[in-house]
């Protein structure tokens, strides 16, 4: 535990989180490996959430991460998947999958007081009809 300065009970729920929901994906040229991709499977809500691949760079040009994703998303849709998330960014490679944009900022609500004391620069008034609720 002392390389990431982490209690051994966090370190035992992070394992037992990842081999509950975690897997990978491999990519090999006879014995050598080209690539892993890393994923986890939030069944409940019938979701795959992609952390990542780690490729050989020495094979850039073979599209090894593209590939992988490629057999997941596949492998997604036939165990019925309905979200395959490929979390936060705009990399171009997150668009060729013909993506469903998700909202993801989250707006509080809270007295022009408040947003004052904690120096937000910017709020919107809401009008006295909506400050009834």
């Amino acid at each position: 535990m002392e390389l990431w300065k982490e209690e051994q009970a966090d370190f035992e729920r992070r394992l037992s989180l990842w081999k509950k929901q975690c897997y990978t994906l491999s990519a090999y040229a006879g014995k050598e490996l080209l690539g892993v991709h890393i994923a986890m499977n939030d069944v409940p809500r019938k979701t795959i959430y992609y952390f990542g691949c780690w490729w050989d760079r020495k094979y850039r040009n073979r599209s090894v991460p593209t590939f992988l994703l490629k057999k997941d998303i596949e492998r997604a849709i036939g165990n019925g998947v309905k979200y395959y998330d490929l979390e936060v960014g705009d990399e171009p490679y997150k668009r060729q999958w013909g993506v469903v944009r998700k909202l993801t900022k989250y707006y509080a609500i809270l007295p022009a007081e408040m947003a004052e004391y904690l120096e937000i620069p910017r709020y919107i008034k809401m009008p006295s009809s909506i400050r009834k609720i």
